[in-house]
């Protein structure tokens, strides 16, 4: 299995865990496309896009034996509901470029998927915390503020906890695929 990295050096655990490291825009990337089954995308949109689809969409399209994708935005996307409630159902009215650009991504791999058949879940999900991520360990390192907005709700999902919601994800496509696969 292999999962890509920015920069090799700075990312010893993916090849512990059994996963190889492969550096983002090189040939290795590329060329472990052929292969891949799945992917989760995790990489924000730039200005220039999404940088997977930017550099990867045809092989991607290409790829024989892709089977599920899966693309981690953010709820930002939802944009600024002035204190109401946000639910699944809630349509998406980004205001800022960053999460404008998120909807833009979604969109693109949304097309990339239906034009390749293939199911893609996309994972809207709120500010991430755990370990050496929390509110704990800035003020630990001196980058801690405080938000005062009376009403304020903050939505947090531990790094755990979105792991588990993917491996769930995934786990329920194959088990659905499994269910609905012609028997002999």
């Amino acid at each position: 299995m292999g999962g890509t990295i920015r920069d090799e050096t700075k990312s010893p655990e993916p090849a512990s865990a059994g996963v190889e490291p492969l550096v983002f825009g090189s040939g290795h990337a590329s060329a472990a496309l052929r292969h891949t089954t799945h992917i989760l995308s995790s990489i924000p949109p730039g200005e220039a896009g999404d940088p997977v689809l930017a550099r990867h969409a045809d092989q991607i399209h290409a790829a024989p034996e892709l089977r599920w994708i899966g693309y981690l935005s953010t709820v930002g996307v939802y944009g600024d509901h002035g204190g109401a409630w946000v639910t699944e159902e809630t349509l998406p009215n980004p205001s800022q470029p960053r999460t404008i650009a998120r909807i833009e991504a979604e969109n693109a791999w949304t097309q990339l998927a239906e034009r390749k058949r293939v199911p893609l879940a996309i994972f809207r999900i709120s500010g991430i915390y755990g370990p050496g991520r929390n509110a704990l360990a800035n003020l630990a390192d001196g980058t801690a503020h405080r938000i005062v907005k009376p009403g304020q709700v903050f939505n947090r999902i531990h790094v755990t906890d979105l792991a588990a919601v993917v491996a769930a994800a995934l786990t329920l496509w194959r088990t659905l695929r499994r269910d609905t696969a012609p028997q002999p």
